[in-house]
């Protein structure tokens, strides 16, 4: 499977998983709920909490459910982390939201720093492909608590539009955690058996029961 493309939004990213796995929205959203068990470590991929790591999500971190689509309420800032201390990985885009002093619930208590989403997760809440540059840079904010990066005040930067095929499925798994894990296996187990990339001819195979498909 090829990596999303640095021009990513809402409709890219729902395209993305239908071409390589034939999902729909909802086992799109449904997938990228599993960033709940994630940790992003900046010294492999460029993002994270300054030089630590971060979670994207709230929970205990070894346990699959819904807090990560909790998460899309929180006013999440914008930026462009340069990663000095990483030469060799370069600029990277990232989502925070900052705990401040009160924390954030990690499963055993309560941790201070950040969280963080990517452009792909913030695409399943927002849908800000009217206001991407060239270079998939984005100019909208995601509520009026959010700070941004560039040259504008945070006021005068738009708000970002809801995605309109994937925000009430966040909602939905956000208030219904038995349905997300139903939703999620489900998906899951489609992802493992939809295809590969073969390595000798470059075919891409696609497995629907006992049919292979080449193209």
């Amino acid at each position: 499977v090829d990596m999303y493309p640095k021009y990513l939004n809402s409709k890219a990213l729902v395209h993305h998983f239908y071409q390589y796995f034939g999902f729909d929205a909802r086992c799109t959203t449904a997938v990228m709920g599993t960033h709940g068990m994630a940790m992003a470590h900046p010294w492999n991929s460029g993002q994270g909490d300054g030089t630590f790591p971060s979670k994207w999500a709230e929970g205990t971190p070894w346990v699959l459910d819904n807090w990560y689509f909790k998460g899309f309420g929180k006013p999440w800032t914008y930026e462009i982390r340069p990663n000095y201390e990483f030469p060799d990985i370069g600029e990277k885009k990232q989502w925070y939201w900052q705990s401040g002093t009160q924390g954030y619930w990690d499963g055993d208590g309560f941790q201070e720093g950040r969280l963080i989403m990517l452009d792909s997760d913030m695409a399943l809440k927002y849908d800000f492909s009217d206001y991407q540059d060239q270079n998939g840079y984005i100019y909208c904010k995601t509520s009026y608590e959010a700070r941004h990066h560039g040259p504008q005040p945070a006021q005068a930067v738009p708000m970002c539009p809801m995605a309109y095929d994937t925000y009430d499925i966040i909602e939905e798994y956000a208030f219904d955690n038995l349905k997300f894990l139903y939703d999620v296996e489900y998906c899951m187990l489609k992802m493992f058996n939809t295809g590969y990339r073969h390595g000798m001819d470059g075919n891409y195979k696609m497995y629907y029961g006992y049919g292979t498909n080449y193209y």
